[in-house]
This record gives structure tokens, sequence and C-alpha cells, in this order.
């Protein structure tokens, strides 16, 4: 077979094996997916990747599903065929935000988060974008809730004004090593967080997520019990976040950072449970007591940085 034929790199590869050995969110998956899907039933894989929940769908008895992901679907598309399902899945590389069909369907699977509730506001409209264009009267989605909880943290090392020195830092080390102005570099890098630090977070580099979805966060303290911030019910209309997200301060501390929980929910069933983090532009010493808002705002959407008012 030639090279060219087979485009997914072993990066890719080892990511679905991880994917895979999330046991607590691949069963929980599993249990909503037999609750909605009756025998023949017609499955929209949205996001589909290496086509676990395609697979699982066929498994539960559904007739047909289509799987649609951005990135390269070979691996879906041979895992298919090698169970005998081809000829009941489509699998197609192509973006989902125009994606067009004719059909229905009964299940819309859209496992589309990247578990951090800046980011994922968006993927919530794409959701609900999804649901209006392509589930049948009576069709549900899996999820059909995401729930935010948030706690005021205390993580030194985790403090907005260390990001800078470490940022400031490099780019003069860059601009000795070769020579360069970069000013310019320096003023974008500011602005914008480090996608790729920990994909999908923002947080140093000194940070992981562990497999459960709980952060490696050793050096941190929680100053709130969880505050509730939002939740995303997709059998109801679209209604965002809300402007700001209050916290009951039970622990004295330095309130540098949000540590965000999201709950993927169906249910009664917790399909998996995620942790990230936003930083604070202002930290301030806080006790127990102390009632703490911050304010939610388009800059955070773009920044993961928080105001306290």
């Amino acid at each position: 077979m030639p090279l060219t034929d087979y485009a997914v790199t072993p990066l890719d590869v080892h990511w679905f094996i991880r994917v895979l050995r999330l046991w607590n969110r691949s069963l929980g998956l599993k249990t909503a997916l037999s609750r909605a899907i009756r025998p023949g039933a017609r499955v929209f894989d949205a996001g589909c990747g290496n086509g676990f929940i395609a697979f699982l769908a066929m498994n539960l008895g559904a007739g047909r599903v289509v799987g649609v992901d951005r990135a390269d679907v070979t691996i879906a598309r041979r895992i298919a065929e090698e169970n005998g399902w081809a000829p009941s899945i489509d699998f197609i590389q192509g973006e989902l935000q125009g994606f067009a069909t004719d059909e229905k369907f009964d299940v819309l699977a859209a496992m589309i988060y990247h578990n951090n509730p800046n980011l994922d506001l968006r993927q919530s409209a794409l959701t609900y974008a999804l649901r209006e264009r392509l589930l049948a009267p009576g069709g549900v989605s899996i999820p059909d809730r995401v729930r935010y909880l948030a706690y005021a943290c205390a993580w030194p090392s985790q403090d907005l004004g260390t990001q800078r020195l470490d940022l400031e830092r490099t780019i003069r080390e860059l601009e000795g090593a070769y020579q360069l102005k970069l000013q310019s570099l320096r003023d974008l890098a500011a602005e914008t967080p480090d996608l790729h630090a920990i994909p999908p977070f923002w947080p140093r580099g000194d940070v992981s997520v562990l497999p459960t979805g709980r952060m490696h966060r050793p050096d941190a303290r929680l100053l709130s019990p969880p505050a509730f911030f939002a939740e995303l019910d997709y059998r109801k209309t679209f209604a965002g976040y809300p402007e700001l997200a209050s916290f009951a301060i039970v622990s004295p501390g330095t309130f540098t950072t949000v540590l965000w929980v999201q709950e993927l929910l169906y249910e009664d069933v917790l399909l998996f449970s995620h942790e990230s983090l936003s930083w604070i532009e202002n930290p301030c010493a806080v006790k127990p007591g102390d009632r703490c808002q911050v304010q939610i705002t388009k800059e955070w959407l773009a920044s993961n940085v928080l105001t306290i008012l």
C-alpha cells in the first residue's frame, strides 16, 4: 500500500488509544447510548474521531451512523471494515459548521467540547445548530446538558504575573539568541493564551490533566465551595452564560485563579467531568466570610483572564 494512502500519524493513533482508555468516560457514553438508541436508530456522530461512539451505537442496535470530523477518519473507516460495519457507517472528513444533508437522525452524539467554558461557548452554540439541522422529531442529543461549577483558588504557580514574567524572559532570550527585535511577537503573545501548552488548556506547562479529567494541582488550594455557574440545556433555548460568577470564601488565601469543573450529562448519567482554569487579572487576599465576583466578558473568551469586581 502506498504511504500516501494512509495519512494518520502515529500521534493520532496513540491519542485514540488514550481516549479509549478513559474507562469512566467510555462507560458513561455506553450507558447514555443504550438509553437513547432503539433498534434501527439513525445516529449522527459529531466529531467522530476514531469512531468509538459510532461503534458503540452499532453494537447497541443502530441501523445507520454518519460520523463527521475535521481530522483524518482513516482509522475509523478501517475499524468499521474490520468489524463488518462499513455498509452501515459513513465516516466523512469535513467541517461540522457547514455540514449539510437531507437525512434526519434519531440521536445526535456531540462530544465536541474542549472542556473549558471560555472555549466551549461556541461548541455549545454549534450543538444547538446541529440539533436544529439534523434531529428528527423526538430525537435526542448526547449530552443533553452541560453544567459548569467553579471554585475560587489560590494557586501560586498559576498567577498571571508569573505567566507574564516567564513570557518576557523567554522573549528576551530569543532576542539575544537570534539578534532580532521581537516586540511585535511579545505584544501578540501577551494577548494570546498558549493553546499548545497542554491542549486544550492554557495554563503553564508544569500542570497536567489526569485521565480522570482532574487537574494535577499540588500547590493549589480551594478557597470556596463549588459555585454553580451555568447549565446549558439543549432541550431548551440557548441562553449563554451569566454576566457574573460568585464565590463564598471559606478559606484564607490569595485568589489567583478560577478552577472550572465541566460536567457532561445525559438524563441522570454523568458522562464525564473535566477541570480547567482561568487566571485572575487582579489577584487579591481573601478571608472566610468574603464574597467575591468575577465578570464574564467577551475579553475572557479570548484571553482566559478574569477580573475580580
